[in-house]
């Protein structure tokens, strides 16, 4: 039997790649909003043609990261402080939502893995490692939301956390704001553990609220 790829699948990959390159670069800040994004450019860089760049440049417009301008191509859209307060509102809903579900859908190794990311977490802002807690803030989410088994809930919450990725980053590598989400993720879990679903629909609020603010007040956001 042969298992080798077809030239469709060798596309499909190559586009795939392109496309989470581009993403990347873009939910990170390392492709600053308002820069017009030039197939070409990226093809070189991507070392590939033009056609993958283009079908990538329309995947993440779905998204909403970029936008169109008839004939200059596509800018990487600006964050303005309606768009932040409108991604958390959502993201609220969503996260709250997950989580009544992950409640009575949660495996006992998934509760061992939260646990676990909790104590990663203190021991990273004991050793002034807040950099890294991007990364552990991720899979906290992540695990709260995949617990739900409802794929929809956990698309949704995974691409509004990317949409925020750039201020998250920011906000986290300060050691009061990482300490302070900690100490959220704890009572979140508390609450989660305890099956008390009004105190974890107000721990969910709260903490995604105290994101909020902090990034409207201390990052940069255009005018709403």
């Amino acid at each position: 039997m042969n298992l080798s790829k077809s030239p469709k699948d060798n596309s499909h990959s190559l586009k795939e790649r392109v496309y989470k390159k581009i993403r990347m670069a873009i939910i990170t800040g390392e492709i600053p909003c308002g820069e017009r994004l030039v197939e070409l450019d990226l093809a070189e860089k991507m070392k590939s043609s033009r056609t993958p760049v283009r079908e990538a440049l329309q995947m993440i417009a779905n998204e909403g990261l970029i936008y169109s301008i008839p004939r200059a191509g596509y800018i990487v859209d600006e964050m303005s402080e309606a768009d932040l307060i409108e991604i958390f509102e959502a993201r609220t809903g969503i996260e709250q939502a997950a989580a009544k579900l992950a409640v009575e859908r949660i495996s006992l190794e998934e509760i061992r893995m939260i646990e676990k990311n909790i104590r990663q977490s203190q021991k990273c802002i004991e050793k002034d490692f807040c950099e890294k807690m991007i990364d552990f803030d991720t899979e906290f989410h992540a695990y709260l939301c995949g617990a739900s088994r409802n794929n929809r809930l956990i698309h949704f919450s995974r691409t509004l956390r990317d949409h925020l990725l750039k201020y998250r980053m920011v906000a986290l590598r300060v050691p009061y704001m990482a300490k302070a989400a900690v100490a959220e993720h704890i009572q979140i879990f508390e609450a989660f553990r305890s099956r008390d679903a009004e105190a974890l629909e107000r721990s969910i609020y709260e903490h995604l609220e105290h994101s909020k603010e902090y990034i409207l007040t201390c990052v940069n956001v255009c005018p709403a």
